[in-house]
């Protein structure tokens, strides 16, 4: 078994220490062994975790291509996390890299549907500003037009009577 598919299986069997200890041992750790372990991480919510790695790639030096940027940065707005998604964008305009225009189309109306239309509009002039061609439409910036998602799961508090160990109601979330 190769050494990526070895980090993958303990990247999705969260033994990240020994996906972390494999990319220290392995002789000549590349770009796409480091980008499996992140992008794991994140689809499995281990976002501070996944973030290290990132970091250990920039520490190790590295070049971080644009897909690889493009590629975290989907699966990050994919599972709802766009605050980690504006970090990483933040760190591929540090690297001076070009080629923004995709990920201001997938960040400005990701913000903007979230309710986050002031972000979506700073993005928005940032891309202008700086000759970005963009994509998308402005009318994602107007909340008279643009739809925003709204949660659909219900929460509940409960107390716990005669428990003795819980000094705050407990919080339970209901699907519909």
């Amino acid at each position: 078994m190769g050494d990526e598919s070895l980090l993958y299986a303990w990247s999705v069997q969260e033994n990240v220490k020994e996906a972390r200890r494999v990319i220290k041992e392995m002789k000549s750790a590349d770009r796409i062994s480091y980008f499996l372990v992140a992008r794991v991480l994140y689809l499995t919510g281990r976002f501070g975790k996944g973030n290290m790695i990132v970091d250990e790639m920039i520490e190790q030096g590295l070049t971080l291509a644009r897909k690889f940027y493009y590629d975290l940065i989907g699966v990050l707005c994919g599972v709802e996390r766009v605050n980690f998604a504006l970090e990483l964008f933040a760190l591929m305009k540090r690297s001076s890299l070009g080629g923004y225009g995709p990920v201001y189309d997938v960040l400005i109306p990701k913000l903007c549907r979230g309710g986050d239309f002031e972000k979506g509009r700073e993005l928005w002039d940032e891309a202008v500003a700086t000759g970005v061609s963009l994509s998308c439409l402005s009318d994602v910036l107007d909340p008279a037009i643009t739809k925003v998602f709204k949660p659909t799961r219900n929460v509940e508090e409960v107390n716990l009577k005669g428990c003795t160990m819980a000094k705050n109601p407990v919080i339970l979330s209901r699907t519909p």
